[in-house]
């Protein structure tokens, strides 16, 4: 049973497990986007894997860039903001990485990755007006190239030059 402190705010722990309850299904998003994207990578450079088709190893750099370390990092800058709409970063890298992972439509991962990036930097710019350090503006710089071609890391595989890399891949042939 929870003992109420005399001020009525909660203790260390319970900021920490509110914290923890917080970022938890962002963190299990990016670490299947993980998964999947080593899988599809090691698949990519010629690993014998089950069940990996080309389709997916044309998806391993969307998975890994955004839905893993755009959502990972996304959440530390949500977390140090300290408020509940600065969790739209990491809500929209993980919704891409999930739209990859489902082999969604082919519009929604390149038009969340913008702008998941776009409210990265809008965080970042918060943590550099509080703090005004200069890696904050490296920061704000990275999360603008991320709003800037986030959409082609997770878009690309559109491209018609998408299937002259898939025939050099090795063993992608037969994954047809």
């Amino acid at each position: 049973m929870r003992t109420p402190r005399p001020d009525g705010s909660a203790s260390t722990i319970e900021r920490t497990a509110l914290a923890q309850r917080r970022v938890a299904p962002f963190m299990l998003a990016a670490l299947v986007s993980l998964l999947l994207g080593l899988w599809a990578g090691l698949a990519r450079i010629g690993w014998d894997l089950p069940a990996a088709d080309s389709s997916l190893m044309l998806r391993h750099g969307g998975l890994m860039v955004v839905g893993f370390v755009g959502t990972v990092i996304a959440v530390e800058r949500a977390v140090a903001v300290r408020s509940l709409p600065a969790f739209a970063a990491p809500a929209l890298s993980a919704a891409a990485g999930v739209a990859l992972i489902v082999a969604a439509p082919a519009p929604v991962a390149p038009a969340l990755a913008p702008v998941a990036g776009a409210a990265y930097s809008l965080n970042t710019a918060i943590l550099l007006m509080r703090h005004r350090l200069p890696p904050f503006t490296v920061l704000l710089a990275g999360g603008l190239c991320f709003a800037i071609a986030g959409g082609g890391v997770v878009g690309w595989r559109r491209h018609p030059a998408r299937r002259t890399v898939v025939d050099g891949v090795p063993g992608a042939h037969h994954r047809r």
